[in-house]
């Protein structure tokens, strides 16, 4: 039940985070570096000339002249029509950070803006969405033995490639609290699949439904795999967070705090040399004897008990046993002066017989 509360709670479902650096940095860097701006801005001009390719020849690669009319309602399309919306944003979100390392004049936001807020949510969507259509088109949409064209493999394959490629080198977090972002995204393409169907919208083949398995004469089937798809997101979004685990723990990292803690806060550091001592010391003592000659408040107690020790030689039989057991209990003070008074008497007789 506690972990239970612990997921629900309010952290964590939000777009709050406290080192936006993160957003334009790889896993290993603290700022923002050369390498990897070009590699940001290499990423989205391949996928927006992929993209310009598409939409200018898609006549010619699918052989249906009025396919072009039709290229904005697929959930193929769209999705990568964000993924490139979303490479491009990181790209000038990179190229800032790079601006502002170079040029002190300029600081990169030290709180969560509404560009890197967006920018996370697009990510959050088109990480698990464009997963999952790389999965469905090739186990249901494709038909084997049919031709492959380049541009369904660019956004049926190509993409995936992408989104894991760049998810091992980012710095940009994971909550496993977002599942519902790519959620939101599915149920709004699965509503524009509704409204078209009742409005009479059709294809390039003159069909009502855009896709056989999303065919809104069959609800209850169309019903049945949204609830699958759901969960499959549900699942791919849950991955994704397991994959930013594993790639913080192999780049020495468990939590964004410890990589703070341990590379930022200098005082832990002083902690652990100032500590130093205390390990050297613990090194040198070799049982209780040494302890006692590193340790000199030790050996004054010792010579403040030298009186004590006097005492227990010296005392044999019932005073012995009352000296030696008061003084280490309750009524040392008694005890002790019990055996200094015998002490005295001893030693008085000794010297006048």
């Amino acid at each position: 039940m506690s972990l239970w509360r612990k997921f629900i709670a309010k952290k964590g479902w939000g777009l709050q985070y406290e080192y936006p650096i993160h957003f334009a940095t790889s896993q290993a860097e603290k700022q923002a570096s050369l390498w990897y701006l070009i590699y940001r801005v290499a990423i989205p001009l391949y996928f927006l000339a992929w993209l310009c390719l598409d939409v200018s020849e898609i006549t010619v690669d699918e052989g249906h002249p009025d396919f072009s009319k039709y290229w904005f309602i697929y959930l193929t399309n769209l999705a990568y029509m964000t993924l490139t919306l979303d490479v491009t944003l990181q790209a000038a979100i990179v190229m800032y950070a790079y601006i502002t390392r170079v040029c002190s004049s300029r600081k990169f936001p030290t709180v969560m803006t509404c560009i890197l807020k967006f920018s996370w949510v697009l990510e959050n969507c088109n990480n698990t969405a464009g997963l999952i259509i790389t999965m469905i088109y090739w186990s249901k949409l494709h038909e084997p033995g049919s031709p492959v064209y380049n541009n369904s493999v660019q956004k049926h394959l190509v993409n995936s490639c992408y989104i894991l490629f760049n998810l091992c080198i980012t710095h940009r977090p994971i909550r496993i609290k977002h599942f519902f972002h790519p959620i939101i995204f599915n149920t709004l393409y699965t509503s524009f699949t509704l409204i078209y169907y009742f409005s009479g919208g059709v294809k390039e083949d003159g069909t009502h439904y855009i896709y056989p398995i999303m065919n809104w004469e069959k609800p209850g089937a169309v019903m049945l795999l949204i609830v699958l798809v759901t969960v499959v997101v549900i699942v791919v979004h849950s991955a994704l967070f397991g994959v930013y685990i594993v790639r913080k723990k192999l780049y020495g990292l468990c939590t964004v705090q410890d990589d703070v803690v341990s590379e930022d806060l200098p005082g832990e550091e002083v902690v652990s040399e100032d500590l130093h001592g205390e390990e050297m010391l613990s090194g040198d003592l070799h049982g209780e004897e040494m302890l006692a000659e590193d340790l000199p408040g030790e050996e004054m107690v010792s010579e403040d008990l030298a009186g004590e020790e006097i005492v227990s030689e010296d005392l044999h039989g019932k005073g012995h046993g009352k000296g030696h057991g008061k003084g280490h209990g309750k009524g040392h003070g008694k005890g002790n002066g019990k055996g200094q008074d015998s002490t005295t008497d001893e030693s008085a007789t000794a010297k006048y017989p």
